[in-house]
């Protein structure tokens, strides 16, 4: 605590704003880290997982149109009907084959297509092979004019081997929505959590910069007392309290600066008090010295004026004598 205590406002702003400083770093970098997430996430639904399926999508709607135009090719009698669907079988295998190529350039470039989905391909792959025979044999048969043999492998072996078909595709397919609805999941609470992390963080710098605030107020609050103290001080008023303040911050510093002053004030005073004394002193003595000198003088005079009247006196008699001698001396 003294240690704080003893830190300079400089300091203490210093301190502060770069805690804020290092706070909005901190949130700067997570937010920037989880948005990369997020992006990451959403490149990987939308460009990879999304691509994935809408290539699987395509194979289950080339599989199921062709298993309905092969039941038409056999229940059709009409030699132009079949063949419209025997255009639109070609054409749904050509569909499907366009879909297939990118899918297996997806699965062979991409490093992380996961082992189930190489089951999940290599199973729809597997069934494909199968049911692509039984589709030629089917044709074949119906061209050929054996309706009923036609049907006969369209019932009992196309027809199972489509409907398996088909639902490996949507194993495919559920395994990429699956795949999506995780990473989805995975943002969504990443996303709550770095909501949490954020108010968590801009509380903390709102916490950190009304403490750096408080701790600098109340670095400088003195001041206020202080700058009364000084004024009356320069008014001349030696006898204000100037406050204290512990510690060795430029508050501190100051206030022993205007301590130095008052006490040099205080000093001179008592040195002016103690002139003033001395030359009344002085004063006193001198006119102690000369009413001295004039009581002197003045006994001196009186008794100098007595001896002289005392022989005028005496003169006067012995001029009194000298006259009645002289008269005596003139009568004789």
């Amino acid at each position: 605590m003294t240690f704080l205590r003893d830190l300079g406002v400089a300091t203490r702003l210093k301190v502060g704003f770069a805690g804020i400083l290092i706070l909005l770093t901190v949130l700067t970098v997570i937010a920037i880290r989880q948005v990369n997430s997020i992006n990451e996430s959403l490149a990987t639904i939308n460009d990879v997982n999304s691509v994935k399926q809408r290539y699987a999508i395509n194979f289950r709607g080339s599989v199921h149109d062709r298993a309905i135009s092969l039941r038409d090719v056999v229940l059709l009698s009409s030699q132009g009907e079949v063949q419209g669907e025997l255009d639109l079988i070609a054409k749904l295998k050509a569909d499907y084959a366009a879909s297939a190529k990118p899918l297996d350039e997806t699965f062979t470039a991409d490093a992380g297509v996961s082992a189930k989905e190489r089951e999940l391909l290599a199973d729809i792959k597997d069934i494909e092979a199968v049911t692509e025979p039984m589709i030629e044999e089917v044709v074949r048969l119906r061209l050929a004019g054996e309706g009923s043999g036609a049907l006969s492998v369209l019932m009992n072996q196309a027809r199972p081997n489509f409907v398996e078909w088909l639902a490996r595709i949507n194993r495919f397919i559920d395994y990429q929505e699956a795949a999506n609805n995780r990473i989805a999941a995975g943002t969504r609470g990443g996303t709550e959590g770095f909501q949490a992390l954020m108010i968590g963080l801009c509380g903390a710098a709102l916490l950190l910069g009304a403490v750096i605030a408080w701790w600098s107020i109340a670095s400088v609050n003195p001041l206020r007392r202080l700058t009364d103290s000084t004024l009356k001080l320069a008014d001349g008023d030696l006898s204000v309290d100037v406050p204290e303040h512990k510690g060795k911050d430029e508050v501190a510093e100051l206030i022993r600066a205007v301590r130095v002053f008052k006490d040099n004030m205080l000093r001179t005073k008592n040195l002016e008090g103690e002139a003033e004394a001395s030359r009344r002193r002085a004063e006193q003595e001198k006119r102690q010295t000369m009413e001295s000198l004039a009581a002197r003088f003045e006994q001196s005079v009186g008794a100098l004026v007595g001896s002289m009247a005392q022989s005028a006196a005496t003169l006067k008699t012995t001029a009194e004598q000298v006259t009645a001698d002289a008269g005596a001396a003139s009568e004789r």
